[in-house]
């Protein structure tokens, strides 16, 4: 880039452009971040198959169990352990920084921001792997009422993942823009969509 138009573009962005690690609505087929405003929450009652992109079979959501095996227990205990999500199985996430955009416990501590699974969403099946290869399944799915975020145009599971964004900080423009409107210096026409 011309040095006399990188250095425009770097006055006129200053302080107004940033740069972070944050939790995304990521869409695993498209292999990208998509907004809020493209996420719908679907409902569900209980147990229930629901067709996914990239995948051939129909995907479970309900109330899932499975047991971790006591270690040293010479009668076979287990702990028996019920989610809704197969990836919160370790029970660490709810506090984790990199899970829940609503959650920031980890955050105020200081944890580790780490992402639980990669940009296809492929943590899950590993798992699921794993468990059934240790014999750590059990207890079936049961019924379970959840909201499931899911891409308003393709309809595909939105996972949280946590990416490097760019963030642009809108308050200043949109208090400088309010002001236009007020003063006469703007008019917003609003078009009926059809």
């Amino acid at each position: 880039m011309d040095p006399q138009l990188s250095a425009a573009v770097t006055e006129a962005f200053e302080g107004v452009i940033s740069r972070c690690t944050h939790l995304v609505n990521w869409f695993c087929t498209l292999n990208s971040a998509i907004s809020d405003i493209q996420v719908d929450k679907k409902e569900l009652t209980g147990r229930n198959l629901h067709s996914v992109p990239g995948y051939k079979e129909k995907v479970e959501f309900g109330l899932i169990s499975f047991a971790y095996k006591v270690q040293g227990s010479e009668s076979h205990d287990e702990a028996v352990v019920a989610t809704t999500w197969m990836e919160t199985m370790l029970g660490d996430v709810a506090i984790t920084p990199a899970h829940d955009q609503k959650d920031e416990v980890g955050q105020r501590h200081g944890l580790e921001a780490i992402s639980i699974m990669d940009s296809r969403g492929a943590l899950v099946n590993a798992v699921l792997v794993v468990l059934k290869e240790q014999g750590g399944l059990s207890g079936g799915i049961k019924d379970n009422p959840m909201g499931v975020p899911l891409c308003n145009r393709s309809k595909d599971v939105v996972e949280p993942l946590l990416q490097l964004q760019w963030y642009l900080h809108c308050g200043e423009m949109a208090q400088a823009h309010q002001h236009s409107v007020a003063r006469g210096h703007l008019h917003i026409l609003q078009r009926p969509i059809s």
